[in-house]
C-alpha cells in the first residue's frame, strides 16, 4: 500500500475529497456540503456564541475543539460506507458509478482502522474534558452514539438495497444523520428534532435531483441520452416551506434555528440576481 492509500485510510475527509469533490470540482463541494452546513449553522454556532458571551476564552476554545472533533469523528465513520459502496456494492449495480479508481484499499482493514480511530479519539477527548472539569460540555454524554448506530443501520440498508429508486429513502436519511451528527455531538440528542426540521426541505430537493441522476444512469445506458430537470431558484421553494418550519421549530422552542434556512435563501437570491445582472450586461454588450 502506497503513501497516498495510507493517508486516505488515516485522514478523515481525504477519501471524500479524492472521490467526491476532486473529480467534480467546486460544484461537488457545494452539493455535498455547503448548503447543509449553512442550514445547520445556527445549531453548530449556538454553543460557541453562548459560551463566548457568557464564559471565557477557555470555554470558547473547548467548545470549538468539540465541534472539530465532531466533524473528525463523523468522517471517520461516514467514509466507511463510501468505501463499502465504491468497492463492494458497486459490483452489483446495473449502471455503476466507479469512484475508487486509482485507490487501492482493503475494505475490511479500512473498517477496523476507522473503528479503532473513532473509539480512541472519542475516549481520549472525553477524558480530556473530564480532566479539564468542563461539565458544560457534557463529557459523560454519549448520546451521539445513537446517530452513529443510525448511520451504520441505514448505511447497511442503503448499500444492500440495489433498487435505485427506493434507495432514495435511505439516501435522504443518511444525509440528515450526517449533518445532524456534529450538532448532536456538541449539544446532545435534544438538538436532533431541530436538525431534522431544518434539513428536511433541502434534503427533499436534493433527493429529487438524485432520482433524476439514478434514472439518467439507466436511461443513458439503454438509450444513449439523458434527461434534465428544470430547477427553480431555491428561494421559490423555501418561501413555501419556511412558515411550516418556523411553526415546527417554535413548537420545540427553537425558532431561531430557522436562520440557517434564511441564510440559504439569501445565498440563492444573491446567486439569482448575479445571473440576471450578467444577462442584462450581455444584452448591452450585444447592442
Amino acid at each position: 500500500m502506497n503513501l497516498k492509500n495510507v493517508a486516505i485510510m488515516l485522514l478523515p475527509g481525504l477519501y471524500t475529497y479524492e472521490t467526491r469533490i476532486k473529480p467534480e470540482g467546486l460544484k461537488a463541494l457545494l452539493f455535498h456540503n455547503m448548503g447543509y452546513l449553512i442550514t445547520v449553522s445556527p445549531l453548530l454556532a449556538e454553543s460557541l456564541i453562548r459560551f463566548t458571551v457568557d464564559g471565557t476564552l477557555h470555554y470558547m476554545f473547548m467548545i470549538l475543539s468539540k465541534l472539530i472533533i465532531g466533524f473528525v469523528t463523523l468522517y471517520l465513520i461516514y467514509e466507511i460506507w463510501y468505501v463499502v459502496n465504491d468497492f463492494v456494492s458497486v459490483k452489483r449495480e446495473f449502471a455503476p458509478t466507479h469512484r475508487g479508481r486509482g485507490i487501492s484499499l482493503n475494505v475490511y482493514v479500512f473498517i477496523v482502522v476507522r473503528f479503532t480511530m473513532f473509539i480512541v479519539i472519542v475516549l481520549l477527548f472525553h477524558l480530556l474534558l473530564l480532566s479539564q472539569q468542563v461539565e458544560y460540555l457534557s463529557p459523560k454524554d454519549f448520546s451521539f452514539l445513537y446517530i452513529v448506530c443510525g448511520i451504520f443501520a441505514v448505511g447497511l440498508l442503503h448499500n444492500f438495497n440495489r433498487n435505485n429508486l427506493t434507495r432514495n429513502v435511505s439516501h435522504a436519511t443518511m444525509r440528515i444523520l450526517r449533518f445532524s451528527y456534529p450538532a448532536v455531538y456538541v449539544d446532545g440528542l435534544g438538538t436532533l428534532p431541530a436538525c431534522i426540521i431544518a434539513l428536511l426541505p433541502l434534503t427533499i430537493l436534493d433527493e429529487i435531483s438524485y432520482i433524476v441522476y439514478q434514472l439518467n444512469k439507466v436511461y443513458y445506458k439503454e438509450v444513449g441520452k439523458t434527461i434534465t430537470l428544470p430547477r427553480a431558484p431555491l428561494l421559490l421553494h423555501y418561501l413555501a416551506v419556511l412558515p411550516l418550519q418556523i411553526m415546527a421549530l417554535s413548537a420545540i422552542n427553537m425558532p431561531w434555528y430557522i436562520l440557517g434556512n434564511v441564510l440559504l435563501v439569501l445565498a440563492s437570491l444573491i446567486k439569482l440576481l448575479h445571473k440576471r445582472i450578467a444577462k442584462v450586461q450581455e444584452c448591452f454588450i450585444d447592442q
